[in-house]
């Protein structure tokens, strides 16, 4: 971080200081966490589960100043609320740089796109982007005070669960492009229909951004055209002002495919397979270009990229198989995709066989029994060698596989550790996909 001027800071927040004469200070960076080591820290007390206003006098022993909406002894800024005092925090420290911003929210695809997106500008511009999950209300401001003198790039991504929440992460983060990956069925729970999540992911767009990046493939964002001035790329469609073909499936090694991006074309190699990863490296491409990046930047951005923990993480496992680690999350739309990518290796594994293990969706709601019915009817279901499915509501997709193809169900993890049965797995390609509350990157340890 950078120093600040304590009376903006107040101003912005709306608080008043209280414990210091001192008008600059100069922090490490900012905690919501009084466990850490707060030393030359701001640490910020967050009202959720628990308060974390009960941990202020573990803070006082370390923390060198605080925005609390209590009394403390140490050099504080009172506000009334610290969530939004967070939020506006973030927004006050981001406007003091002057940065190329990029937002990137959609259903699917917004962590590699992201993860993509921050490879190809690190060959131009000093980045930070977004860490791991931290794309909420919480994660997003806490990445911003990441900035420094230096960066040059900020790569922000934008998750919710509501309508409104993207709109608030936009105005922390004024994105000068925004890129919107699809639209798909991930929080139909809360939001009812994907007419509701197409308006909440567009939220992004509320504060202007001078480029705005859409899939033209997606069914829902296809409806924007003529309503929002955008860039829409394609796949296999050559005649496309933005687009990807000549896609040439690698294996596990990854895909080969020709980008266009207006008369511009070029030859690169992704290292992560799916044609997913396809329209997540067109779509930073497009970014990158805009945004003066050279095209042996953006290709060597690309053949450098690496993926975040437990996203399509490909290990070697036992007798000889190979494990897909995809346990960071999962959707109707992720779990599709995943599947095709799992297909596509037949051919170029064929003494292998083909296995998924599927796990439970979360946030579906009322729509949860049908939309895991559909994966069991989706087609690639029908070439998998064998399908296990672990949970409550992935029995809908046994049910409807099981007259397909060889399949086991079981209730629980602890269930599938028992039966044993991965023992029987030999010369196999393993999936192994669920929502992240799953937890079945317990599974992957085990067929390690």
């Amino acid at each position: 971080m950078e120093e600040i001027n304590l009376k903006n800071l107040s101003k912005a927040l709306n608080g008043k200081i209280f414990g210091t004469n001192s008008s600059i200070i100069k922090p490490e960076a900012v905690s919501i966490d009084s466990r850490d080591f707060l030393t030359n820290k701001i640490f910020i007390p967050l009202k959720g589960s628990r308060d974390g206003h009960d941990f202020l006098k573990q803070a006082e022993e370390t923390a060198m100043f605080a925005i609390s909406e209590k009394e403390t002894t140490l050099p504080h800024i009172r506000v009334k609320d610290t969530s939004k005092a967070l939020k506006d925090f973030a927004k006050f420290y981001k406007s003091l740089f002057d940065l190329k911003t990029i937002g990137i929210t959609g259903s699917v695809g917004k962590t590699t796109t992201k993860d993509i997106t921050h490879s190809i500008l690190s060959e131009k511009f000093e980045t930070v982007k977004t860490i791991g999950n931290y794309n909420n209300e919480i994660g997003l401001p806490l990445t911003v005070f990441n900035i420094n003198n230096k960066t040059e790039a900020i790569v922000l991504e934008m998750g919710m669960n509501n309508l409104g929440e993207i709109h608030n992460l936009a105005d922390i983060a004024r994105p000068d492009i925004a890129i919107i990956t699809n639209i798909g069925t991930a929080h139909i729970e809360n939001l009812g229909s994907r007419e509701n999540i197409l308006k909440a992911k567009t939220e992004i767009l509320d504060y202007n951004p001078k480029k705005i990046i859409l899939d033209g493939d997606n069914d829902m964002l296809a409806t924007l055209r003529g309503k929002v001035d955008a860039i829409y790329y394609f796949v296999e469609k050559e005649t496309e002002k933005y687009s990807a073909y000549n896609i040439k499936n690698l294996g596990l090694l990854g895909t080969k495919v020709t980008f266009k991006i207006e008369n511009v074309k070029f030859d690169v190699t992704i290292p992560i397979p799916g044609i997913h990863v396809v329209r997540n490296a067109l779509a930073s491409s497009i970014c990158a270009f805009y945004l003066g990046v050279s095209l042996s930047q953006i290709i060597k951005g690309i053949q450098s990229f690496k993926l975040s923990k437990d996203r399509m993480d490909i290990k070697n496992g036992i007798n000889d198989c190979i494990i897909i680690n995809d346990t960071y999350n999962a959707s109707p739309q992720s779990i599709i995709a995943m599947l095709d990518l799992l297909v596509s290796q037949k051919n170029e594994n064929r003494n292998k066989k083909i296995i998924a293990i599927l796990g439970d969706m979360f946030e579906l709601g009322d729509f949860s029994k049908n939309l895991h019915e559909e994966i069991g009817r989706y087609k690639s279901i029908e070439e998998l060698d064998s399908l296990i499915t672990i949970g409550k509501d992935s029995k809908f997709i046994h049910n409807i596989a099981k007259v397909k193809i060889d399949c086991h169900h079981f209730n629980t993890k602890q269930d599938f550790f028992t039966s044993k049965i991965a023992k029987k797995f030999k010369d196999s390609i393993i999936l192994v996909k669920a929502s992240r509350g799953m937890m079945l990157e317990e599974i992957v340890q085990n067929l390690l």
